[in-house]
């Protein structure tokens, strides 16, 4: 799981739960359809393990695709944050979706391949990633650290201990297994009674990645300085005190203490 994240906890929640969604949907849909899981990597290494003891070569070749193509949406999402600092998810959204509903219009085109699992795929390497290694700070292609984290809650609980800095990221982890349950269900539902019909299946992931990324960069975006671009707020770094921003002159007066001297441009203390 991602390093812990101070951002505002109802958007960290609602992404995780859109994140989560879409990874339990995708991967019920890929692995009824083709055997394969287009999010989580741990069951397609395992599948593989077993291919090669029924010696199915192109089964194998397949399963290192899938991978490669996992791997290639973090690649992409890694290059996009470089680029756009600031603004990345929000850049990163319409491509992400559309690598879906590419997957989702080659199947309706040529037919059901699970070939087209591979855009899937790569579009929800993108977002895994986005998810820990972001403001939500979790994981949310694979529930199983959730769930441990959920599991440490529950015990901090029964033992009457507080759950203190770690309350955010339990009830995060929470949001991740609940959500890939309530998409898995989703995902197998639309399998079954097929509301969009036999194809574009994939399509309602598309549209749920587009909005979450937009959340993500809205709801987490800093503010800047007018001048020079610098921020002036930071979620990783703000100290809030009685309702306002702390800083240095504020605490030196609640000490007692000036507050130290202001340097101007020539190097002479300036009059405060």
């Amino acid at each position: 799981m991602g390093a812990p994240s101070k951002a505002p906890l109802k958007p960290r929640m609602f992404v995780a739960a859109c994140f989560s969604m879409i990874a339990g949907y995708g991967d019920i849909i890929t692995f009824i359809r083709y055997n394969e899981f287009a999010g989580m990597q741990t069951g397609n290494m395992i599948l593989m393990g077993m291919k090669f003891i029924d010696e199915k070569t192109i089964h194998v070749v397949f399963n290192i695709a899938v991978m490669a193509a996992n791997m290639g949406g973090v690649l992409g999402i890694s290059l996009m944050k470089d680029m756009k600092p600031s603004f990345y998810a929000r850049w990163s959204g319409p491509i992400v979706a559309s690598v879906v509903l590419v997957g989702d219009l080659m199947d309706f085109l040529l037919g059901s391949n699970k070939w087209h699992t591979c855009f899937l795929a790569a579009s929800l390497g993108a977002m895994n990633y986005m998810g820990f290694s972001g403001k939500v700070g979790a994981m949310t292609a694979l529930a199983t650290g959730n769930l441990q984290k959920c599991a440490k809650g529950i015990y901090c609980i029964l033992r009457a201990k507080p759950l203190g800095a770690d309350r955010d990221a339990t009830l995060v982890a929470l949001i991740v297994v609940l959500g890939t349950i309530l998409g898995s269900t989703l995902g197998a539902s639309a399998l079954k009674w097929e509301p969009f019909g036999h194809h574009f299946l994939l399509t309602p992931v598309a549209i749920t990645q587009l909005i979450a990324f937009t959340v993500h960069d809205t709801a987490f975006q800093e503010r800047t300085s007018s001048i020079d671009g610098s921020p002036l707020l930071q979620f990783d770094s703000t100290t809030v005190n009685g309702g306002h921003e702390s800083t240095s002159d504020d605490a030196s007066f609640s000490s007692g203490q000036a507050p130290p001297p202001r340097v101007s441009s020539g190097g002479r203390p300036s009059e405060v």
